[in-house]
Parts: C-alpha cells; structure tokens; sequence
C-alpha cells in the first residue's frame, strides 16, 4: 500500500499576515540534486496537499510558494528526510511583494 512504500507527502496552509487562506499559490518541492517541480496549488481556504512521491532513500527536501506579487515567509521549508514514509506539514505567511534591483555580481566571460 501506499501509506507504507519509502516517501512524501506535502501539506499545508498559507495564509497572509491577517490570517486570511490565500488561493492560487503555487507550491514547489526539490530534492539536493533535482530542480524544482510543482507539487500543488492552494484552494479557497488556502489549504494544499501533493500527491505522494517515492523517494527510494535519504534526501535533503526543498519546498517553497510562488504567487505573482507576493513573497512568502519562511522563504523556503528545507528538512532531512529519511528512509521511510513522511506527511510533512509547511506553513507559509504570505504578504506583498516588492521589486529588488540587484546589482550583477559577476559577469560571465565573453
């Protein structure tokens, strides 16, 4: 059965400063050596859960939120996880975003 193969399941809520659900956010996870998929999107009351995904052994997790216009904190939720099944909760605070203009540290070479 699912509930016991070796993975993860990822859920949680995302809510702004004044504690309202905030919809249509898109949650992302990444593993150490992969790049980042999508894994769910928040409903009306800003709940959401993935699928459950197989992960065969030890691996460091990465999931974050992205909606236009907002930032979201924590800016990240990053754990160890371990041979095994896991339910992760992720909570993130959503508030406006802001545009940064960030000078370019280094140049690539011509």
């Amino acid at each position: 059965s699912t509930t016991s193969a070796p993975g993860l399941v990822v859920y949680g809520s995302i809510r702004s400063s004044t504690g309202n659900a905030v919809e249509d956010v898109t949650v992302f996870r990444s593993y150490a050596a992969y790049p980042g998929a999508q894994v769910a999107v928040t409903d009306k009351s800003g709940y959401y859960q993935s699928d459950f995904y197989a992960i065969p052994g030890d691996e460091m997790i990465t999931v974050w939120a992205e909606r236009s216009g907002m930032v979201f904190q924590p800016p990240t939720c990053s754990w160890r996880h371990y041979y095994g099944y896991e339910m992760k909760e992720c909570n993130f605070i959503a508030g406006p975003g802001r545009s940064y203009y960030l000078p370019i540290l280094s140049k690539s070479p011509r």
